[in-house]
């Protein structure tokens, strides 16, 4: 697998994002799946970005960022149940009844498990520069649960600074 391609999966489904929210936007929808699960094709488009750059990033990070950490295989456990949070939080769509439920668990599941991932990085074989970009991601990743209650009005923006910040620490972690 070529060794910028993570760069370059994370740039696409940023855009991809961007395109969703601008795409599908409504100021009642509080959440990129709320946004998603606002029309068939908010929901298809949101389906398929997930599950395609998802999956090739998860390779990609097994491929160049696990051998960099210590204890690999509990890593690459809560990487992939991370990863299954997502997974299940494109395929469940957030609607009413179960599938609020179901969406709900795996949505804040993957958002938990980037705070022991993020801590883990630091221990992880990086050089300095790359140590400090995961540290300062690490910290605004749980300073932000903190602020959350404040920031209820601004979820989206708060929803997509945490993935955003997660996925540039992993990004940090490789190639700085």
């Amino acid at each position: 697998m070529p060794y910028y391609l993570g760069l370059l999966i994370a740039v696409l489904s940023w855009a991809g994002g961007v395109y969703l929210l601008t795409k599908w936007h409504k100021a009642e929808h509080g959440s990129i799946s709320q946004h998603a699960a606002s029309t068939r094709s908010a929901y298809g488009f949101f389906i398929a970005l997930s599950l395609i750059s998802g999956s090739v990033f998860y390779i990609w990070l097994l491929q160049y960022l696990v051998p960099k950490v210590p204890s690999q295989l509990a890593f690459t456990i809560l990487l992939s149940l991370a990863m299954l949070g997502q997974f299940i939080a494109a395929l469940i769509p957030d609607r009413q009844g179960w599938q609020r439920k179901v969406h709900v668990c795996g949505a804040w599941g993957m958002a938990v498990l980037f705070l022991p991932l993020s801590g883990w990085l630091l221990a992880a074989d990086l050089s300095r520069i790359a140590w400090v970009m995961c540290l300062v991601c690490a910290v605004y990743l749980f300073g932000s649960w903190t602020l959350l209650a404040k920031l209820r009005h601004r979820f989206l923006a708060f929803q997509l600074a945490y993935v955003i910040t997660f996925e540039v620490a992993l990004l940090a972690a490789v190639y700085l």
